[in-house]
């Protein structure tokens, strides 16, 4: 049920106390009429909307005062994102931005719960794909202590199947109650 509210100049205890106005719906007549439209629309260009948002939050959006990923437009996205029903495991795709705002220490633990479709691990795959020799065992870790951008290089041209790896962090904040 949609609930319209009537706009007032007066923010309310909860736009006050959260920053929101004027930018809360319930004060601002145009954003208000966006809601049915909203509503409207089809999956297709929700998804893509949605996409398009998720992809404002993480490459574009400056705010100092919270932690990268953290803050109300990101719990709004991942709200909007699990009302839709998206798949997140089949909208990921790391690509060379995704690994380059992780350090070292966080693409290797990425990495360890990498897995293929077929349920073969990212170390292992890069083990028997890369090893100097049958007994070479140290392939993946001689990847992990490269440079940064040699591994970041090396993942971006990775023929590792990574369609069915969402990364447990990501997952996770999908499952956990908002704050």
């Amino acid at each position: 049920m949609l609930v319209a509210y009537p706009a007032t100049t007066e923010p309310s205890h909860e736009c006050r106390r959260s920053n929101l106005h004027p930018r809360c719906v319930r004060h601002s007549p145009r954003r208000a009429t966006l809601l049915p439209r909203w509503f409207e629309l089809e999956s297709a260009p929700i998804t893509a909307l949605l996409r398009a948002l998720m992809t404002h939050l993480v490459r574009d959006q400056d705010d100092d005062s919270t932690t990268p990923g953290q803050g109300e437009l990101v719990d709004a996205a991942q709200a909007s994102l699990a009302a839709a029903g998206v798949d997140l495991t089949t909208a990921f795709a790391p690509d060379a931005d995704f690994w380059r705002a992780h350090t070292q220490a966080g693409i290797a633990s990425l990495l360890a719960e990498a897995k293929s479709p077929e349920g073969v691990s990212f170390a292992d795959w890069y083990l028997r794909q890369h090893r100097q020799s049958a007994t070479d065992a140290k392939a993946f870790e001689r990847l992990l202590n490269g440079t940064l951008t040699d591994l970041i290089a090396a993942l971006g041209q990775t023929a590792f199947d990574l369609s069915a790896w969402l990364p447990e962090v990501i997952a996770r904040r999908f499952t956990t109650p908002a704050r």
